[in-house]
């Protein structure tokens, strides 16, 4: 049985019972997105969970070294003042620029909001609420560039498929992902190799990115 509500709907409460009470009713059944079934991924606290869980079982079974699967750091800023919420983001380490979302991930219109956070000033914008539709209690979680691009893979059974989207620009001082960051060492080591006669001793390029 394939079936979805929108979460805004008024009538989801009502029919997520309805559909696990036939789940319940019919084992044999194959319910697609069981409202129990996908309600830790539709909560941007514990969506996570699945993916450190595939980390965790891919240390067994494949060269980590070829594949890298891991989960962007994060915290649940709580509904305090600047000053509690700072403390959070020190306690765990998070360096700008960070991202906030909405801890919701169950396709409503506050779901996708996103705000970047360069700065202290920025942060104390989305603690403050004055991002439209994002304010604490939110996610704040480490920016990972990752090329502009995201890759979203849908698996039914045996078959799958994979679609290219669209994402949020890599940016100056974020968390490089660590296929990137090998590339930008390789080129570096590679320049280094070449001598120094080829790479300028002073001004902005000697300085620049080698991604």
């Amino acid at each position: 049985m394939l079936q979805k509500i929108p979460a805004s709907s008024p009538h989801k409460k009502e029919w997520d019972a309805r559909v696990e009470a036939y789940a319940a009713a019919n084992p044999d059944a194959y319910v697609v997105d069981l409202p129990s079934a996908v309600r830790r991924v539709a909560n941007r606290e514990t969506m996570l969970d699945a993916v450190r869980a595939v980390a965790s079982s891919a240390k067994r079974i494949v060269d980590l070294d070829s594949c890298v699967v891991r989960a962007p750091k994060q915290i649940v800023a709580v509904a305090g003042t600047e000053q509690q919420v700072r403390a959070q983001v020190d306690a765990a380490s998070l360096r700008f620029p960070l991202l906030a979302k909405s801890m919701r991930a169950d396709g409503s219109s506050d779901s996708h909001k996103v705000a970047i956070i360069h700065d202290q000033d920025g942060l104390a914008c989305v603690v403050q609420g004055a991002v439209p539709g994002l304010k604490p209690p939110c996610v704040i979680q480490e920016y990972v560039n990752h090329g502009g691009c995201l890759f979203k893979v849908y698996v039914v059974g045996d078959d799958v498929t994979m679609t290219r989207r669209k994402s949020l620009p890599d940016l100056r001082g974020a968390r490089a992902s660590r296929r990137r960051r090998a590339a930008a060492e390789k080129a570096a080591e590679l320049a280094a190799a070449r001598g120094s006669s080829d790479l300028p001793s002073s001004g902005p390029a000697a300085s620049r990115d080698p991604r």
